[in-house]
């Protein structure tokens, strides 16, 4: 279940298109008629100006490159490789209103540092696509981490789910990874029924917006969420204004649809309401 879960989160996410524009940019050991046999071990460890050997491979076009022609070394690959990831990913953070991590910014380098410093110094042999996979996993641990504790949640096995998030919240979350747990950490409560928890989770995580690090589909959420939490407790003029940001947080979305189907189920509530009073 744990393989099929990653397996679906990666293929949905950047971390696919990422993948594939690095899949396929080396390819050692293309030797010609009388040209002695090149190792993987051997070419990760070329150096970066040039390699001595007088053939590469173009991946592009499945054939070899005689000298003169500049194809990319395995270290300056994984350096690209880092560089484009966090700049690929920071740029989404920063259109979610996630705000710009500098977390997650330095342990990209860090990780891109060491992997390239690995290939070029000691000629270890790493492939780009694996090192993309190591990058996302360690980089957005918290997110998956959450993502599999909702999962446990929706099926009831809240104690799986809450193993997970403290487990999420003890790896080291930036500033949006810490909202991000606490609002599904509020739902959890929510599912289980324990209203006044959700709802004081939900307003502390709202009134840290203004810091610039909830991004918008999860405020929009959190005010759903808590919209549902007040029309439990009967607290229709609380539940309404709660629906209503939600449409105005973030209009045209399933969550503005769920809470305008939320606000006219209201309003067939308040009559029978009047009328039992």
């Amino acid at each position: 279940m744990v393989a099929a879960f990653l397996v679906k989160t990666l293929a949905g996410s950047p971390f696919a298109l990422t993948a594939g524009l690095f899949g396929g940019i080396l390819a050692p050991g293309c030797r010609p008629p009388g040209v002695p046999r090149i190792s993987a071990e051997a070419f990760a460890g070329m150096p970066l100006a040039a390699s001595a050997h007088p053939f590469y491979r173009d991946p592009g076009r499945g054939r070899c490159l005689r000298p003169g022609r500049r194809v990319m070394n395995p270290a300056e690959v994984i350096v690209l490789e880092g560089l484009v990831f966090t700049a690929l990913f920071g740029g989404l953070s920063w259109l979610r209103r996630e705000g710009l991590s500098t977390r997650f910014a330095v342990e990209s380098l860090l990780l891109t540092g060491a992997a390239a410093l690995l290939v070029w110094r000691a000629g270890v042999s790493i492939h780009p696509v694996a090192f993309l996979l190591v990058l996302y996993l360690v980089t957005f641990r918290v997110r998956l981490l959450v993502d599999g504790a909702n999962l446990f949640a929706r099926r009831g096995q809240f104690g799986r789910a809450w193993s997970l998030y403290q487990l999420a919240g003890s790896l080291w979350p930036d500033q949006a990874g810490k909202l991000i747990l606490r609002v599904n950490e509020a739902t959890a409560r929510l599912q289980q029924g324990a209203l006044d928890e959700a709802i004081s989770g939900y307003q502390q995580v709202l009134e840290e917006k203004g810091h610039g690090y909830l991004g918008v589909k999860y405020e929009a959420a959190a005010r759903y969420n808590l919209g549902v939490a007040y029309r439990r407790k009967k607290l229709l003029p609380q539940a309404s204004t709660e629906f209503r940001a939600v449409i105005d947080t973030w209009p045209g979305t399933v969550y503005a649809r769920q809470a305008a189907l939320a606000l006219e189920q209201l309003r067939k509530d308040r009559p029978q309401t009047t009328e039992d009073q």
